[in-house]
């Protein structure tokens, strides 16, 4: 049986993370007047867009996160990376060999989602940015829910529904902290991204680390999709 295939987006396809949080910080810090210049994301308990901004406002604001709050947020979240994109495209490239590597899959008709904690039209709109055609998969993001783990199982349930099978092998493709522990958590296969070659993961012990995409034959072996 073929194995599900769930990818990440920012740092996993997308080379976005800095843009992406420079633009979060500073839509929290012109809408909310919060300052997160010095944060470190594994601070949170859900280093998802939703999620941080949950954990800002109860803890921080003292106030409930009201729908009025997120909508606000995203918006002008979006506007920012927009902004951003027509500044510096570059700033919105693909990990090498991405695109290649996830249409190959597309090619070999693998079961494919993808599971993001960013918000659903910034996410898509940085997967535009590729060309990566996202339509018609199951798709999971912080518009679903405030926890990873929450956004990884709904898209492993669209999955189910759409492919009509129950998947005994999942493989998660991400690059943060986070998403190796809640792989873990789910009994997942988990395949570390790391461009920066920061070695973050392999010190919390992930066997299967990848700088980029390119050598599609190579991670063919060592992830055993196909």
């Amino acid at each position: 049986m073929k194995p599900l295939v769930i990818f990440d987006i920012d740092g996993t396809l997308t080379n976005t993370v800095r843009v992406d949080e420079f633009c979060y910080v500073k839509a929290l810090s012109d809408v909310h007047s919060i300052d997160l210049n010095s944060v470190d994301w594994s601070d949170f308990p859900n280093a998802t867009d939703w999620g941080i901004l949950k954990t800002l406002f109860e803890n921080s604001l003292k106030q409930k996160l009201l729908e009025p709050d997120i909508q606000r947020t995203k918006n002008y979240f979006l506007e920012l990376l927009r902004k951003q994109s027509s500044e510096n495209a570059d700033a919105f490239s693909e990990i090498p060999g991405a695109l290649a590597f996830f249409n190959y899959l597309l090619s070999k008709k693998l079961p494919l989602a993808i599971a993001t904690g960013a918000w659903g039209k910034s996410a898509k709109f940085k997967l535009d940015n590729i060309g990566l055609k996202y339509e018609g998969l199951p798709f999971a993001d912080s518009d679903d829910h405030y926890s990873r783990s929450e956004i990884i199982q709904t898209a492993v349930r669209l999955a189910e529904k759409q492919y009509h099978m129950k998947f005994s092998r999942i493989i998660y493709f991400g690059d943060g902290e986070w998403d190796f522990t809640v792989s873990k958590e789910l009994g997942l296969d988990f395949v570390g991204i790391d461009m920066q070659e920061n070695g973050n993961l392999r010190k919390l012990g992930v066997k299967i680390v990848l700088r980029n995409f390119r050598d599609v034959k190579n991670i063919l072996h060592v992830t055993r999709i196909t």
